[in-house]
């Protein structure tokens, strides 16, 4: 069986301490919530996070709040943000939720 480090990304992955399998869960199935709780996880607001990710700050909180869908590009700008930032969406026993892996500090900027 292969330990964590060996487990390719999109896999599932078995925890012994929590007795749950985690699996890395696909762009699409992110929801505005999420990435509400991503965004807050690396400790910017939402103007921050939509500068980085090149798009208007009314846009983000749309798709935070889940009031309108966004265009792919948009999507996919915003997710591509977090996730160079460390941030990890995953499903761990059924419940949808985020990790971050370690960045090193000047990643914050």
């Amino acid at each position: 069986m292969p330990t964590d480090d060996q487990t390719p990304s999109g896999s599932r992955a078995s925890d012994s301490t929590i007795g749950h399998e985690v699996r890395i869960l696909s762009d699409n199935m992110v929801n505005g919530r999420l990435i509400a709780a991503a965004r807050a996880l690396i400790g910017w607001e939402q103007q921050e996070l939509a500068e980085h990710a090149g798009i208007k700050r009314q846009t983000l909180a749309d798709m935070e709040g889940d009031v309108r869908k966004p265009q792919a590009r948009i999507r996919q700008a915003v997710l591509n943000v977090l996730q160079l930032h460390g941030v990890r969406f995953v499903e761990v026993g059924g419940a949808d939720g985020l990790i971050r892996s370690k960045v090193s500090s000047d990643d914050n900027a």
